[in-house]
């Protein structure tokens, strides 16, 4: 039964990261794409896109940012309303 709770507590975080993502700006999510399954590396990504390194990193930083207060949302003040 902790299992199945582990279980369904992932899924629903799988899901609100997903709903998070697709909300997003198209610049962000195609940057958080390329980054998450394509080149996990911010130098590549910037050598591959001819994109500032620094433009990389903030955009990532503001992606990841993003998930972590939707998520933040959710559990920390979702659950006490």
């Amino acid at each position: 039964d902790c299992e199945t709770q582990l279980e369904k507590a992932g899924y629903v975080v799988f899901n609100k990261i997903e709903k998070t993502i697709s909300n997003m700006y198209w610049y962000d999510k195609k940057m958080l794409n390329l980054y998450v399954y394509h080149i996990p590396s911010i130098r590549k990504i910037s050598t591959a896109t001819t994109i500032s390194s620094k433009s990389v990193f903030k955009t990532l930083k503001r992606c990841k940012l993003t998930i972590k207060k939707e998520i933040a949302k959710e559990y920390y003040y979702g659950k006490t309303g």
